[in-house]
């Protein structure tokens, strides 16, 4: 079970099976490679007994009622990996490799079910011997929404607490008095200047006199008896309906607690968080059968309302709903499909279809009128009856998607139900079958070879065709694949010739010019794109705070196929994406695509350069924004770039081609054909976004307008996280003026704030907002919470950007953010539970204005923004026009007639000489924004800033890598020589096409990364001596200095010195002399002593050097591994002539099977060297390579290494 239905429950497990007529001990033996497990000694499975090894041994046991071992170390991925058991002596005992789409079932890939082998005596790495569980939980419901009987008591000062003692209303035995009455729910109090609902089932009993200003109460007391009988579910599904806090008991026990805080509540408390929009929680209530009992059960709710006098604007029904208070609950089974622990699997037969892998075609990118070959690899145990080929072409303008989209009524009246079929997808007459054979004729290979082979003719250009694979053995199993669980539904190809040139106004845009960025292909049936784009209003969806409304855009409707670097992505949705710019004009619309589960996009950049992680969804950028005029996308590239150089994580983006094929002809007219013109892909922020920073799983939110439920904004949830966006809540309602300096450093990462904020300032992002303004909220940036200690479980807030189109002039309010309002305090939060008196903020507004000051000095500079900016444009320079000439007037009104050109030099003023808005009256910037970057990041500090430094090389001539050394001048400070705190030094490496090293083709380098700083020095001191090992030779690098004082004030950096390195005498001899002469990837595993000790078989990896001089000593100061392993040789090593040094993963683990008396370095620690091959890189330095290669287990390199030993 690799990936649970819900993130936020441990529920991963792998199911051990003994086959044989005699019990197995399994004493010592251990799941090893994706997750990492020993199993006690004394365990042994019996005959056709069942072993389970869990994530959480608690939660197998509490959800599904098997017990289980465990904890084991990792987790299992969602994108597939390989799970050995081996004994005792390390030997692989079983295996498997495990996919996550067809031939492997992709019902598994989070839906519920788990993963089960069909026969267990069938191979495991054959995707085909798997199928999804199909176990499904019993129906259930214990309490049905919108039930009567509720009886219910308000929580008025006259009533007071609902029972004393103050939680006996909670349990089975209590009596109501006549203070209770009875309702049925939903239970709530509609806003005075409000009579329609937002979605949300309608008021059942209406509580008219809550908002009484003289009898008003803000909490109601519910309770329910319901009927439990045996056999008692091992979980059931809790789903809560609150506005705005609740807390659950059943049988007197607590179950959940949402937005407020623990420990008994009284019943006139206002200490919680307004939780709006109204969505349902859900939570899974394991152990069950412990909580319930056969017969009658009592469920108790408390819930609470906000005041509205507080919060009016936020409550007024314009903006936030309408109803001020609303409670409602259901108890029914957990509907997920059910995995099988410890028991037989649900799929279990003993004789399943034929086993498929390796399905492929050849060419995978075929030309117009080209033949393809489908091959598949197919085997069973009866034999192969028959192997058909299926296929549908689907002609230009003829496209043929699975569902129909739903209208914008039907949308908004459910957006949660579910789109029709298009029958004329399934249709037999829309499939073609031809058989597949392996008896060596002229469509096949080799008979006999279990290889099938199928020839589809070759079809025109901008055809897609989609195929198939039907199977059937002997005993007349069958099988049709992909799995009708896999939502790709069937493999596809895309047959091509090329983009053609672009032709409109008189004037022909090359292929060449429109395939300088990636050219993506978009295939959909042209209704189907109208709808989508939405130009008639009659089309369009309410842009309101209604439930409905907001679930309805953010469903994508839309089905077509996507195809780049000849892979189509097939039966993808989409859906328009953006507030008040989405149905802007009559031209380009933003998108959002997601792709099918287990086929994430393989996105590049615009040099074809693959990103690190793949991606689940996509956002389209049309490139301008809701200030009506086509930014290009430049302030997007240049303000990403502006944050990463600060860094700040951002979402990748890059230029694309977009090419729609919606009708029979490519080029009908210059606005009716393929070519659709210019676009940026940016990356969707997910659980992947994390992966590919190497940021710790933790709470993820990205915010949005209307919306101030974070369980509506959470883009990843992961086990051991806040459940119910307690996290955000915080950061919500605690992050403001009365909060101390402490607790906002303790719940907001402030360093990476500053540097957020210095950027946001630079380029004016100012559509933000804090809080409480209305409809806005705090949208247009990113919220992660990093698991941290000492934060109560809630994590430490780090804040990201998001949408940044009005920038770099253009812009839309003020830019006070909720950190920012924390500092300066703009805005009162009277109804947050730490409200209080306003605090001081000395600190971290002198750390905040430091910020300020270093982006001004290292980054702001003429010197860095103007080439980044050409940078960007020179990437569009040869797409632009034609873009300009497909759309002619983009966004609300004509663009600049010099496209990018203009935009580019409008930012470079804006930036550095003085802007006025060209269009809509925006703010001026006299000056340039530098100049505004000066007056706040010292004016506060006027008078007591320590002096800016001025640095001075005082090392070698010629500046090699070995004989580099600065000096300061003295420190000075308005406060005495006796305010000194420390000296920070720097070195950053520019891009310099007068350097030896220099690549043209490689990206730009600026000085703002640091490839080298001292850190704060406390001691005084105003000489530097560069490590050796720090540079490269050939670069160009600028060195600089400040100080700072005992405020926490920071100087001005020094101007630069800049200077070009050469090489070093001690990476010449290093080169020279020093070899990995030998290295161990795939060891043989522990014997049963070494076992005993821990010890698995990785632990015996190492990585042996050696000294081939016949007489020099070498000093391995600044020696690592920077590729392979992460490994610092200790600074003054050496190593004599001849002589060999190890570096073992674990050098007690290689002790034990060697000898103690072999030098090693230390241990590596928790990486593990590839079986497969990888890099290894051994360097001095910042990275100089002294040996760098790739090995591999294929030969030409000996494969005997990769053989265990």
């Amino acid at each position: 079970h690799y990936n649970p239905a819900r993130n936020e429950i441990p529920a991963e497990f792998v199911e051990l099976y003994n086959p044989l007529p005699t019990a197995v001990d399994l004493s010592g033996w251990k799941l090893a490679d994706g997750v990492s497990y020993t199993i006690p000694a004394g365990t042994s499975i019996a005959p056709g007994g069942y072993l389970v090894i869990a994530e959480d041994p608690a939660t197998i046991q509490g959800m599904y009622g098997a017990p289980a071992l465990g904890p084991w170390t990792s987790n299992l991925s969602s994108d597939g990996e390989k799970v050995e058991l081996r004994d005792t002596g390390n030997g692989i005992v079983d295996e498997v490799e495990y996919g996550v789409v067809s031939p492997w079932p992709a019902g598994s890939n989070g839906n519920g079910p788990s993963m089960e082998k069909i026969d267990p005596l069938l191979n495991g790495n054959l995707g085909s011997n798997w199928r999804a569980s199909t176990a499904t939980p019993a129906a259930l419901s214990l309490l049905p929404l919108s039930s009567t009987g509720w009886r219910y008591r308000k929580g008025s000062t006259a009533n007071g607490e609902p029972s004393n003692p103050v939680d006996a209303w909670r349990g089975n035995s209590f009596t109501e008095d006549a203070t209770w009455l009875t309702g049925q729910t939903p239970i709530g109090a509609p806003l005075g200047n409000s009579s329609a609902e937002t979605g949300i089932t309608s008021l059942k009993t209406t509580l008219s006199d809550m908002n009484s200003s003289t009898a008003g109460y803000r909490s109601v007391a519910l309770r329910k008896t319901f009927t439990a009988t045996a056999p008692l579910p091992k979980a059931v599904l809790l789903k809560v309906l609150y506005n705005d806090a609740a807390i659950v008991w059943i049988n007197g026990k607590e179950v959940v607690r949402l937005s407020i805080r623990s420990g008994d509540q009284a019943y006139n408390t206002t200490d919680y968080y307004e939780h709006g929009n109204d969505p349902w929680s859900e939570t899974v209530i394991a152990n069950a059968d412990k909580l319930l009992v056969e017969g009658a059960n009592t469920i108790a709710i408390q819930a609470f309302a906000k005041p509205p006098q507080l919060r009016s604007a936020q409550d007024d029904s314009t903006y936030y709903g309408n109803r001020d208070f609303a409670i409602d609950a259901s108890l029914t089974n957990v509907p997920d499909g059910l995995p099988t622990p410890g028991a037989q699997n649900s799929v279990y037969s003993p004789n399943a279809a034929p086993a498929v892998r390796d399905i492929d075609h050849t060419p995978s990118a075929p030309a117009g009128g080209q033949t393809v070959t489908v091959t598949a690899h197919v085997t069973d145990p009866q034999g192969v009856q028959s192997v058909e080929l299926l296929y549908q072409v689907v002609a230009p303008g003829n496209f043929i998607p699975a569902k129909f989209p739903l209208t914008a009524a039907q949308l908004v009246a459910n957006p949660k139900q579910e789109r029709p079929d298009n029958p004329a997808f399934e249709q037999d007459l829309n499939w073609t079958a031809v058989p597949m054979t392996d008896d060596g004729g002229a469509a096949d290979g080799t008979a006999g070879d279990a290889v099938y082979r199928a020839v589809i003719p070759g079809q025109p250009h901008r055809t897609l065709v989609r195929y198939r694979i039907r199977v059937t053995d002997m005993a007349g199993n069958t099988a049709r694949l992909p799995y009708a669980d896999d939502p790709s539904l069937n493999w596809a190809y895309f047959s091509y010739d090329g983009v053609p040139d672009y032709v409109a106004g008189g004037k022909t845009f090359t292929s060449a010019q429109l395939t300088s960025v990636p050219v993506y292909h978009f295939i959909m049936r042209e209704a189907d794109r109208l709808t989508l784009m939405a130009y008639n209003g009659a089309q369009q969806m309410e842009n309101s705070i209604r439930l409905n409304a907001l679930q309805a855009r953010r469903t994508e409707n839309w089905e077509a196929a996507l195809v780049y670097d000849g892979k189509v992505y097939d039966h993808i949705n989409t859906r328009l994406r953006g507030g008040n710019s989405r149905y802007m004009g009559s031209a380009k619309r933003h998108l959002r695509v997601n792709f099918n589960k287990g086929y994430p996009f393989e996105a590049k950049d615009e040099k074809g350069r693959a990103l690190p992680v793949k991606w689940d969804a996509m956002l389209v950028n049309k490139m301008f924004g809701n200030k009506g005029y086509m930014s290009w996308g430049l302030e997007q590239e240049v303000g990403a770039k502006l944050w990463q150089l600060n860094g700040i994580p951002v979402p990748e983006s890059h230029w694309f081609h977009m090419r729609m094929v919606r009708g029979a002809a490519e080029a009908p007219a210059a606005a009716t054909g393929d070519f659709y013109g210019l676009f940026q892909a940016i990356e969707f922020v997910d659980k992947r976004f994390l992966e590919a920073r190497g940021m710790e799983k933790g709470n993820l939110y990205k915010l949005s307008d209307w919306t101030q439920n974070g369980e509506m904004l959470d883009r990843y949830k992961p086990a051991g996280a806040p459940r119910f966006s307690e996290d955000y809540d915080n950061f919500r309602y605690n992050i403001h003026g009365a909060a101390s300096e402490e607790f906002i450093n303790t719940y907001v990462n402030m360093p990476a704030w500053y540097r957020y904020n210095a950027v946001q300032e630079a380029i004016r992002h100012y559509d933000i907002f804090t809080e409480p303004t209305g409809r806005h909220r705090m949208k247009n940036m990113i919220l992660w919470f990093e698991p941290m200690a000492g934060t109560n479980g809630l994590g430490r807030a780090l804040v990201m950007p998001y949408d940044w189109d009005a920038s770099f002039g253009p812009s839309w309010n003020a830019g006070q953010d909720t950190v920012k309002n924390a500092i300066y305090n703009y805005n009162t939060f009277p109804d947050s539970p730490t409200w209080g008196p306003i605090a001081a903020r000395p600190t971290l507004k002198i750390e905040h204005r430091n910020a300020i000051r270093e982006l001004r000095d290292l980054i702001w500079q003429q010197d860095q923004i103007l080439p980044m900016i050409d940078d960007a444009l020179a990437t569009i320079s040869n797409i632009w026009p034609a873009e300009r000439a497909r759309w002619p007037s983009s966004g609300a009104q004509a663009d600049h007639a010099n496209g990018p050109v203009f935009k580019a030099q409008d930012m470079k003023n804006f930036a550095f000489t003085g802007w006025t808005d060209p269009f809509n009256g925006d703010p001026a910037v006299p000056n340039g924004r530098d100049a505004y970057l000066d007056s706040i990041m010292d004016s506060g500090d006027s008078g007591q800033l320590p002096a800016k430094p001025v640095i001075t090389y005082a090392g070698d001539a010629n500046h090699p890598l070995d004989g580099l050394r600065f000096t300061a001048s003295e420190f000075s400070d308005p406060q005495g020589a006796g305010d000194f705190a420390g000296i920070q030094w720097r070195v950053g490496e520019i891009t310099d096409p007068a350097a030896p090293a220099y690549d043209p083709a490689a990206d730009r380098v600026y000085e703002a990364e640091a490839v080298w700083e001292s850190g704060t020095l406390t001691a005084p001191g105003t000489a530097l001596s560069l490590p050796p090992g720090a540079l490269k030779s050939g670069r160009t690098y600028r060195a600089r200095v400040r100080y700072q004082d005992l405020s926490k004030r920071w100087s001005h950096w020094s101007a630069p010195v800049q200077f070009t390195t050469t090489g070093a005498d001690a990476l010449t001899e290093l080169r020279r002399s020093l070899i990995i002469s030998e290295f161990m990837y795939k060891p043989a595993g522990p014997t049963v002593a070494q076992a005993a000790l821990g010890y698995e078989a990785a632990d015996f990896e190492f990585i042996e050097l050696r000294n081939i001089s016949a007489a020099k000593t070498l000093d391995l100061t600044n020696v690592r591994f920077t590729k392979g392993i992460d490994f610092d040789i200790a600074s003054g090593t050496t190593l004599a002539p001849g002589a060999y040094l190890v570096i073992p993963k674990n050098a007690a683990a290689f002790a034990s099977r060697y000898s103690a008396a072999i030098p090693v370095a230390g241990s590596w620690g928790s990486q593990n060297l590839s079986n497969s091959g990888e890099q290894l890189k051994l360097s001095f330095g910042s990275g100089s390579a002294i040996r760098d290669f790739v090995y591999s287990p294929d030969a030409p390199w000996p494969t005997g290494a990769a053989q265990g030993g």
